[in-house]
C-alpha cells in the first residue's frame, strides 16, 4: 500500500470503525504536524498497530473483527515503510489521537487521526464504494507493475421497462458511463447481454478467486509469504480476510445502489468465456455488469487485464 492509496484506507477505516458501535470514530487523513505540537516517537509498526487499535477497542469493550484489525495493520505497515520515522502527535483536540511518518529524505509527513465523533456514518454508501475499491485495487497484483482495476458506478436510465433489452441496449452507449469506459475499457464494447443467476454467481466466484491470487502473487512479491505458500491455496497470507470483505463488499454494495429491486442484471464481458481452450496466451478479463432497478442502473466494472 503505497501513499497514494493511504488515505482512501484511513477513510475506510472510519467507515468501518462507524459500524463496529459505538462509541463512533472519525479517521481522518493528515497531512501535517501542528506546529508547537510535541512528539513522542514510536517504535515500529506493531507500536503504531497496538495504539490505534487499543484506542478504538478500550471504549468499544470487545475486540474489532479481523479485517478491520488487519485494516489498520496495514496502515501501520504503509506508515513503516514509507516513513523514515513514526511519532504520536499531542494536540489541542481532546481526545485525538493522531500518528503520523516523517520522510527523512522529502520531509513529507503523513498520517491519520482518530476522534470520537456522533455521525453514524460520514458518507453516503458511493462514497464507501469508491473507497473500498481503491483498497482493494491495491491488494490484487497483476504483475508487478499493475493493480486490479475495479469500479462501480450509478446514474440514472429513464426506461419505462428496466427489462427491456433491447431498450437497454439502445440506451446504454449513450450513458455517461459507456461514455467513460469507452476507451478505458474497450475500444468497440459488445452489446449487454442478459446475466443470469448461474452467471452471476460464476463471476463472483471467479472474482474472489482472481482476487485471492493476485493478493497472495503480491504478499509473496513483496517477501511476506515463501514459496510454499505462494503455491498453496489454503495457506495464509497477510491480508487475506481483508481482500475477502473487500470483493464481498463490492459485490453487495454495487447490487444494491441500483435500489431495493433489481428488475434485470445484465452484462458485457459477463457471462465469462470458457476458459477450457488451447489457447495459453491468457489476457485477463475484462467485464462489467448492470444492475438495472426501477430508476437507477448501477455498474460494476472489472479490469483484469494487462
Amino acid at each position: 500500500m503505497s501513499t497514494l492509496e493511504f488515505g482512501p484506507a484511513v477513510e475506510l477505516l472510519g467507515h468501518w470503525l462507524v459500524r463496529q458501535g459505538a462509541p463512533t470514530v472519525a479517521a481522518e487523513f493528515v497531512d501535517a504536524i501542528p506546529q508547537g505540537s510535541p512528539v513522542t516517537p514510536l517504535d515500529g509498526p506493531d507500536a503504531v498497530e497496538r495504539l490505534l487499535t487499543d484506542f478504538v477497542e478500550q471504549p468499544l469493550g470487545r475486540p474489532l473483527d479481523e479485517p478491520t484489525r488487519v485494516l489498520i495493520a496495514a496502515l501501520a505497515a504503509a506508515l513503516a515503510t514509507e516513513a523514515g520515522e513514526l511519532v504520536q502527535v499531542t494536540t489541542a483536540t481532546p481526545g485525538e489521537l493522531v500518528v503520523v511518518g516523517k520522510n527523512a529524505e522529502g520531509g513529507k509527513v503523513f498520517g491519520l487521526s482518530l476522534t470520537p465523533a456522533t455521525q453514524t456514518d460520514p458518507a453516503d454508501p458511493f462514497e464507501r464504494l469508491r473507497l473500498t475499491c481503491a483498497v482493494l485495487g491495491e491488494y490484487v497484483w497483476l504483475n508487478n507493475n499493475d493493480r486490479l482495476d475495479v469500479d462501480v458506478s450509478a446514474e440514472r436510465h429513464g426506461l419505462d421497462d428496466p427489462t427491456d433489452l433491447p431498450a437497454f441496449a439502445a440506451w446504454w452507449p449513450t450513458s455517461t458511463t459507456a461514455e467513460r469506459l469507452l476507451g478505458h475499457l474497450w475500444d468497440e464494447p459488445g452489446p449487454p447481454v442478459p446475466v443470469d443467476d448461474v452467471a452471476w454467481t460464476e463471476f463472483a466466484e471467479w472474482f474472489h478467486e482472481h482476487n485471492d491470487a493476485g493478493a497472495r502473487s503480491g504478499a509473496w512479491a513483496m517477501e511476506l509469504i515463501d514459496d510454499d505458500a505462494l503455491g498453496d491455496p489454503e495457506a495464509r497470507y497477510p491480508g487475506d480476510r481483508l481482500v475477502g470483505r473487500l470483493g464481498d463488499e463490492v459485490l453487495a454494495g454495487a447490487r444494491e445502489l441500483a435500489g431495493a429491486d433489481v428488475r434485470a442484471v445484465y452484462g458485457i464481458g459477463v457471462p465469462l468465456p470458457d476458459n477450457d481452450s488451447d489457447d495459453d496466451e491468457d489476457f485477463g478479463v475484462i467485464a462489467a455488469v448492470m444492475f438495472v432497478g426501477d430508476e437507477t442502473v448501477s455498474v460494476l466494472t472489472v479490469s483484469a487485464s494487462v
